[in-house]
């Protein structure tokens, strides 16, 4: 019997589109003006329940506060002590959480939909009677800096610890988001109290529910225990710095066997009419295995075993990132190819057969992302974060499949012309300041996230 082998260089593409309708939800408001977001499905016994709360990292004052107060809510309440919440949650199967990212913070719940209100209880009683009790606080404090000393080992943390505060430098991202040794050391229960009553309790607060539900019962649910919100505070956001010329950092992880990389700069976020098509664009440089960096980098070059690059999307700030893991002896060529491939990819011409792959890849991708109530409420948090219309997901799979080749080069120069670059190399100094001093004034960067010479 003859077997003839794939051929693994050219991955058929279908002729078939996918189709993609984001599922039915509704927009309620309970009595007390909270925003409800509501997305109903009884095929699956299954609920997922978001509260969430316009306030994250962005406005903390201290590195990691935002973080470690969203943890504390779980940790002990006025009638449940933190084991008392872990068993509460853990009898009925449900998997609570509660965590800060840069722009939010969400406390919330998954389980079977016949648990939903005994796991609604334990939630609603953490968020509006935490007790932030000193023992605790002490003891998320211990496992909270032992955490950032085994990160501060790993050059992947590193690597991502700098970029961040080098293409923030100035803004209110630009710090060590989980905080550091130094931050979460000094964190006081009045600290948590301040952030929680002064922050929390004062900001637009939304829940977002997916899976099985009555819609009458739920929302007579969330009106027995969702409070009405204090005056959002009046402070503002500055806009993203500027990044002038090349911006090279070293974060330094002595004697390590290989280097993390990345070089980035500023980009768009989710409410920008270009972002659909930038993705598709990013899909094709470097977002997936069958990308042209990857080939080049990995297949080519052998420097890495992969290199992927995204577009990282905040609420006040955007940007593109490449990110790899090399051989020391090979980083100067890795981020010099990099940067020569974005110029040439900026300017050139894309292969049809590239663009097919790279839109059925998003499409498929798309049609995976609403499969459970985990999912499509992490997609309904979107919208309700960076404020985007009820069609944004429709559109935007709309706008993969609709746009041209030749609609691409505009965006291609537009945004991937690489200009004001930061460039951060998360590995030994020695090795790496020769290797990076062709790309710029070299700076390093400590593992409090400051930038020094």
């Amino acid at each position: 019997m003859n077997i003839t082998a794939p051929d693994w260089t050219h991955p058929p593409i279908s002729v078939q589109k996918p189709t993609f309708r984001f599922p039915k939800f509704e927009r309620r408001q309970l009595s007390n003006g909270a925003e409800l977001l509501l997305c109903r499905d009884n095929t699956q016994p299954l609920i997922n329940l978001k509260i969430l709360i316009d306030s994250g990292s962005v406005h903390e004052d201290i590195p990691g506060l935002a973080s470690l107060a969203a943890q504390m809510l779980l940790r002990g309440t006025g009638s449940r002590s933190a084991r008392e919440i872990a068993e509460a949650t853990d009898s009925i199967a449900a998997q609570a959480y509660s965590t800060a990212t840069w722009d939010s913070t969400g406390l919330g719940f998954s389980c079977m939909a016949d648990f939903a209100k005994q796991a609604f209880d334990v939630i609603a009683d953490c968020l509006y009677d935490p007790k932030f009790e000193d023992s605790e606080i002490g003891r998320l404090k211990k496992k909270t800096i032992a955490d950032i000393r085994h990160e501060n080992a790993d050059t992947n943390y590193l690597s991502g610890l700098a970029f961040g505060c080098s293409m923030y430098k100035g803004h209110r991202y630009g710090h060590a988001r989980g905080g550091t040794e130094a931050s979460i050391g000094s964190i006081s229960r009045s600290d948590c109290l301040g952030w929680y009553e002064g922050r929390l309790m004062n900001s637009k607060l939304s829940v977002i529910v997916s899976g099985n539900f009555d819609t009458d019962e739920l929302v007579n649910m969330l009106e027995s225990k969702i409070l009405e919100q204090g005056s959002p505070s009046a402070d503002t956001i500055p806009a993203q710095p500027e990044i002038a010329g090349n911006n090279v950092v070293i974060i330094a992880k002595e004697k390590a066997p290989q280097t993390t990389v990345r070089i980035g700069m500023p980009s768009i976020g989710r409410n920008n009419a270009d972002y659909p098509a930038l993705q598709l664009l990013n899909t094709i440089f470097g977002g997936y295995f069958m990308s042209r960096l990857n080939h080049l980098l990995r297949e080519t070059k052998g420097y890495t075993y992969g290199v992927f690059s995204s577009v990282a999307a905040r609420k006040y700030g955007s940007a593109f990132v490449i990110s790899t893991n090399v051989g020391n002896e090979h980083v100067a060529n890795a981020i010099g190819d990099s940067i020569s491939e974005m110029k040439h990819f900026a300017g050139g011409k894309l292969d049809h057969e590239e663009v097919e792959r790279a839109r059925q890849y998003l499409g498929g991708s798309f049609l995976r992302s609403v499969e459970s109530p985990k999912q499509i409420a992490t997609m309904l948090n979107s919208l309700l974060l960076y404020g985007l219309p009820d069609s944004y997901f429709d559109d935007f799979f709309r706008k993969i499949n609709e746009v041209t080749a030749g609609e691409l080069p505009e965006v291609q120069k537009k945004y991937l012309e690489p200009n004001g670059l930061v460039i951060v190399a998360a590995g030994d100094p020695e090795v790496l300041r020769p290797q990076l001093a062709r790309f710029g004034d070299v700076k390093l960067c400590d593992t409090e996230g400051a930038i020094i010479n």
